[in-house]
């Protein structure tokens, strides 16, 4: 390469010495991190190593290190790669011996043994420094701005102000004729101005939770926030079904449609069956409560049996039964039962109804439903009226109703909404309002008919495309949804119009172009559905083997869409319900929330790579933590669950308890009597919710129980202690403490002595 000063004497020496090779100069490439050094000579490959390269200077002390030097072959030209970059101070590169620094390596100038260098490429150049002739500044003289009306919003407005604009422009163009090309260009534009005028607008006011028009805006607005928008629920009914009584047994399928009378103006609604149904002709009924023999009879309220005439052939568990009153002196009253046992019996002694007796064997059906279904009130059976004059006996006052089904309401339609494509796919359902049904449990109590879980849309879409036929499932959102999932997701208006929202690739997957879709929903819904008792008049279709179907009962749970405004004013404040768990005490508050948890506890332990939450729980009543319900437990935590961490369900620690306590008897009582009502106060002062996990066991408390027992003149603890550990009898302070996760037991049960015991001794006379 030729020098790049052919008058230094320096360089022009090294050129004519044999053997002794110099750096020229040194180039920064564009990377920023690469230098090329320039040498006087060719370099030999095996001449110049990292080792022999050292980078110095700039403003950061930490040294810049070299990782490779690369020499091609008979080549003055050497890339050095380094660490990395450094600041725009001036740096230096030396050529060093790898045993001594202080000299170059073997071969090399000790003059032309270092050159310098700045970390600056021409991109990263200031553009000051470029030294550029700049041109000169024309002075423009500006146009004055044209007067803009922004009052101006509509497709009028634009029109006359183009209009006028243009009769400024070319005042000799007066034609306003629509037919002229002119006239034509300034509507076309007007129409464009109203409609991009509106859409801002609607952006600008969408935008805002406390000025959005839309549902949809204000639904998407407050799911941030997770507060759902309630679209209303449909009506239930329980329809009772007259079967001829000739007729043998067949299915009602789920989805049977019955309708209302039509009275007036008023439309017939359409309710339809939840559930298949086995209808009987054999229970036809109705069938009497069995009085046994009694001249006043009744069913106590909160009674969860009953006894009736006859041996009833057709009954199952599950069966939902309709128990009805007719006290004569007021309203007839109907409540539904879901039954749970069927049992044949007798009656050896006979129906002695009075006035009349009749002797001989009466057969009898035995019946058990729900304990959720127990009866409200005191129903009653027979009963004697004396009116001074005559005493009249009333038999049959509550009878039992079979072949009753649930149906709630609204109608299917199936409609095809089109094929998609390629564009974004947002079919509109064609009929409305859309139904939306809350879960429905066959097997559940009969009070389920009044359910309280939010209600869910019932659309159900399907498409038929190259791929076959596919199968879209209803989602509350797309949040949760993959590029895969074949989710959609109804955005309701507050018109009632209805519209399916597929996913865009991201979450949930996109429509398939080309592909037909079909919809199947239900229409109706909200309070109409509310009608009043026997107001279903039967069957859509009619139907032989069915004389009549009615409702007994009014129907109950329609309720109309949320509000805008209501969601307005309550979901800003929705955030601060607790609905998610970070903390252990979190865990803790969360759980013991739950219905059947008395109290919980917490803790959080590292196993392995992630955290897992160790939650305690103390059921009501003492029951177990099996596995049924740590299973619940479980699912109703996962809701609230922190992203990684893993969750554990155990009950509380039990520790069994023996109690000891003297008691000096009153005079005139009897010490049977006494010891039996101590030990009945102490078990109830030990009941199993008396306690939490971790409450201490106070003496004081204890002998406070026994003392508060009629025909105690005394009492005093003599032993409270842990049976499974050795220990004093009694705690020396007073108190027998337990753990955190420990919870006091005393089950005072003869069978299982290692559950806790209670021993009372009485003495005095």
């Amino acid at each position: 390469m030729t020098p790049t000063v052919l008058d230094d004497p320096r360089r022009a020496a090294v050129l004519a010495q044999e053997g002794v090779n110099g750096l020229d100069h040194v180039e920064l490439e564009r990377d920023g991190r690469t230098l090329r050094l320039t040498f006087l000579k060719p370099v030999d490959e095996d001449s110049l190593r990292p080792v022999n390269v050292l980078v110095t200077g700039g403003e950061i002390p930490e040294r810049i290190r070299v990782f490779d030097v690369d020499i091609a072959e008979r080549s003055s030209d050497v890339r050095v790669t380094l660490q990395r970059s450094g600041d725009r101070s001036a740096y230096t590169v030396h050529l060093v011996d790898e045993r001594d620094a202080a000299r170059p390596p073997e071969g090399y100038d000790v003059v032309l043994s270092h050159a310098t260098f700045r970390f600056i490429t021409p991109e990263s150049a200031p553009q000051a420094a470029i030294d550029c002739e700049r041109p000169p500044i024309a002075l423009v003289e500006e146009a004055p701005l044209p007067e803009i009306d922004y009052l101006a919003k509509d497709y009028a407005s634009f029109r006359r102000l183009m209009i006028e604009r243009l009769s400024l422009l070319v005042p000799d163009w007066q034609e306003r004729n629509p037919a002229d090309l002119g006239i034509m260009l300034v509507e076309l534009l007007a129409y464009a101005g109203d409609y991009l005028s509106y859409e801002q607008d609607a952006i600008a006011t969408e935008a805002y939770l406390s000025t959005a028009r839309r549902r949809t805006s204000v639904r998407r607005h407050v799911r941030l926030i997770d507060y759902d928008v309630g679209e209303g629920a449909n009506a239930r009914a329980l329809v009772h079904v007259d079967v001829r009584a000739t007729e043998p047994a067949f299915t009602l399928a789920r989805g049977t449609q019955f309708v209302t009378a039509s009275r007036g103006d008023a439309d017939a609604k359409v309710f339809e069956s939840m559930h298949d149904v086995r209808l009987r002709g054999s229970l036809a009924g109705p069938f009497a409560v069995y009085a046994w023999g009694a001249r006043d009879f009744s069913l106590a309220a909160g009674a969860t049996s009953a006894a009736l005439t006859g041996r009833i052939e057709g009954l199952h568990a599950g069966d939902l039964l309709l128990l009805h009153v007719r006290p004569g002196d007021a309203p007839d009253i109907y409540h539904p039962v879901r039954l749970t046992t069927i049992e044949h019996a007798g009656d050896p002694i006979g129906g002695a109804f009075a006035p009349k007796p009749r002797h001989g064997p009466a057969a009898l059906t035995i019946i058990t439903w729900h304990a959720d279904d127990a009866l409200p009130a005191e129903f009653p059976v027979a009963r004697t009226d004396d009116d001074g004059e005559d005493v009249v006996y009333r038999s049959g006052l509550t009878t039992v109703l079979a072949n009753n089904v649930v149906a709630d309401h609204g109608m299917t339609v199936d409609d095809e909404l089109g094929r998609a494509t390629a564009s974004r796919f947002r079919p509109l359902l064609p009929r409305r309002p859309l139904v939306f049904a809350q879960p429905f449990d066959a097997s559940s109590a009969a009070r389920a008919l009044e359910p309280a879980e939010p209600a869910a849309a019932y659309v159900r879409v399907s498409s038929d495309g190259d791929a076959g036929t596919t199968v879209w499932t209803v989602q509350p959102d797309l949040l949760e949804s993959d590029r895969l999932a074949t989710d959609f997701v109804v955005e309701v208006e507050n018109d009632g119009s209805a519209t399916l929202r597929f996913g865009d690739g991201e979450f949930g997957r996109i429509a398939e172009p080309g592909a037909l879709y079909r919809a199947t929903y239900r229409i109706g819904g909200g309070i109409a559905g509310n009608v009043g008792e026997r107001s279903i008049a039967g069957l859509a279709l009619p139907d032989e083997r069915i004389e009549r179907a009615y409702n007994p009962l009014p129907a109950t749970g329609g309720a109309a869409p949320e509000t805008l405004e209501h969601v307005r004013e309550h979901a800003p404040d929705a955030y601060r319900e607790q609905r998610r768990a970070v903390t252990a005490d979190d865990y803790a508050v969360l759980a013991a929330a739950h219905a059947d948890v008395l109290d919980a506890a917490a803790e959080m332990r590292r196993t392995g790579g992630w955290e897992t939450v160790f939650v305690t729980v103390d059921r009501r009543g003492g029951a177990q933590v099996d596995a049924p319900f740590r299973a619940a437990m479980l699912a109703y935590l996962d809701g609230f669950r922190l992203v990684g961490a893993e969750l554990e369900v155990r009950g509380a620690r039990e520790v069994s308890l023996h109690a000891g306590v003297d008691v000096r008897l009153r005079a005139g009582y009897r010490a049977p009597d006494v010891r039996f009502a101590v030990e009945s106060a102490l078990a109830a002062f030990f009941t199993p919710d008396a306690f939490a996990m971790g409450d201490p066991v106070y003496v004081s408390a204890v002998v406070g129980a026994a003392a508060a027992v009629e025909g105690v003149a005394s009492a005093s603890v003599v032993a409270l202690e842990r049976l499974d550990r050795a220990g004093p009898p009694l705690p020396a302070d007073g108190v027998l403490k337990l753990a955190r996760y420990e919870k006091a037991r005393v089950a005072n049960d003869p069978r299982f002595p290692d559950r806790g015991s209670i021993a009372v001794r009485v003495t005095g006379s």
